[in-house]
């Protein structure tokens, strides 16, 4: 069985004129409300393996899906970051350290989220991905295709559906 892997983008936060720069704005109460609806849907595919990035509005994130989904347990990586390497997560999630069949979510930001999509679908992203919104594959790393996923569906944070098929993709 491959594994599941699922990208999220964290919700909405403070402005960028937020006064603890980048790294520290948290989320909106808006933000939280509405990852609290799609962390809901998300824990029908959990329990997860999540490793988020440790900027707080992805990271408080993280924490509100991991405890929907019963998760007590979550990483940071630095590699998730705003235009972060994420390709060093992609890499740990090909290594033996998890299992195969395991089910990992990221939670990221944008533009990380976009290319870290593009690149496991092979595939752009038509509008990129929205606040609060998620996408999930089937993730199963070989030699030939190295980082490649086959796309599940997307789901829209600010309505909290889903959609099916390739509509998200140019």
């Amino acid at each position: 069985m491959p594994m599941e892997l699922f990208v999220l983008r964290h919700g909405p936060a403070a402005d960028h004129a937020f006064d603890g720069g980048d790294a520290h704005r948290p989320l909106t109460p808006e933000g939280r409300a509405r990852v609290a609806v799609v962390a809901r849907v998300l824990a029908e595919e959990g329990p997860f393996t999540v490793l988020a990035s440790p900027y707080v509005r992805a990271l408080s994130t993280a924490e509100i899906v991991a405890t929907a989904c019963g998760v007590t347990h979550l990483e940071t990586r630095k590699a998730l970051v705003p235009g972060g390497p994420f390709e060093e997560v992609l890499d740990e999630l090909a290594s033996p350290q998890l299992p195969p069949d395991a089910r990992v979510l990221l939670v990221s930001h944008e533009p990380t989220v976009s290319s870290l999509v593009e690149r496991l679908a092979g595939r752009p992203l038509r509008d990129g991905c929205g606040l609060a919104s998620a996408i999930a594959f089937e993730f199963k790393a070989n030699e030939q295709t190295r980082w490649r996923a086959n796309y599940r569906w997307y789901l829209d944070g600010r309505t909290a559906t889903r959609t099916f098929g390739r509509k998200i993709f140019s």
